[in-house]
């Protein structure tokens, strides 16, 4: 991250999710995993946010699992936001291609993402 970037924390916690291995709906903290994603809706900057999300225990069978509240914020797997997505899938509607809306995050937003990385935002979230 550089000094031109903000950063800011997400959590992202439902009120006592079911359990996804037995559906009992009781459970309990038991620790934290964080994310560092980018973000894109704020401004005219790209913004590099901490999504802590907590991992829960089950009280009735046992096991853990992160609470699911976290991806309202970002997809499993992915380091942009869903608002941040968006904007790619915006700038390869207006771009024509990964590679011109590559160039483009980078130039309005500080963004840096390969044309592999934009191509692959597209097939996985690309509108018809």
């Amino acid at each position: 991250m550089t000094d031109a970037h903000a950063e800011a924390v997400l959590v992202g916690w439902a009120q006592n999710p079911a359990c996804p291995h037995c559906g009992f709906g009781t459970t309990e903290l038991h620790d934290w995993r964080e994310r560092r994603v980018w973000h894109l809706a704020t401004g005219p900057r790209a913004v590099r946010a901490r999504l802590r999300v907590p991992c829960l225990r089950c009280l009735r069978c046992g096991r853990s699992f992160l609470d699911p509240a976290g991806e309202t914020y970002a997809p499993p797997g992915r380091r942009l936001t869903w608002p941040a997505i968006a904007r790619v899938l915006d700038a390869v509607d207006a771009e024509g291609g990964p590679r011109p809306a590559a160039a483009r995050l980078a130039r309005e937003f500080g963004l840096r993402l390969s044309p592999g990385t934009v191509a692959s935002l597209w097939r996985a979230y690309g509108r018809n």
